[in-house]
């Protein structure tokens, strides 16, 4: 097949030089040699977001309604884990870790967006 028949490149991946002659501004691709492999702000997506980390509802139970049942605190509660994430972020997850080194280059690695996750508790005292 055509390279230019994958819808799934990049549109930069298609434009870039590949002959003499070619007119473009996108760098031959290059594996092992040539300077490819140093780091490079073309491809740099703005990565800022804001996420709802954690989110919790509580409701104490009437303490009129405890004495009956011979308790002096019971609370409800429910907690939501990273409910939703707000970002112009063109990749899978914004959260991107920086590694440690002399040079390094943060890489989105896609890696899967974290889940939603709920939990439902009961807290009692007697």
């Amino acid at each position: 097949r055509d390279l230019h028949s994958f819808p799934t490149r990049r549109s930069s991946d298609l434009k870039r030089w590949r002959h003499p002659g070619d007119q473009t501004d996108i760098p031959r691709a290059m594996w092992g040699r040539g300077y490819n492999y140093l780091g490079s702000d073309r491809f740099v997506d703005d990565a800022t977001f804001f996420r709802m980390k954690q989110l919790t509802l509580s409701y104490g139970l009437p303490r009129t309604m405890l004495k009956k049942w011979g308790l002096s605190r019971t609370e409800v509660y429910l907690t939501a884990y990273d409910l939703w994430t707000l970002t112009r972020y063109k990749g899978q997850n914004p959260e991107v870790g920086i590694p440690g080194g002399v040079y390094p280059l943060a890489t989105d690695n896609a890696d899967t967006p974290r889940p939603i996750r709920i939990a439902l508790g009961l807290s009692v005292d007697f």
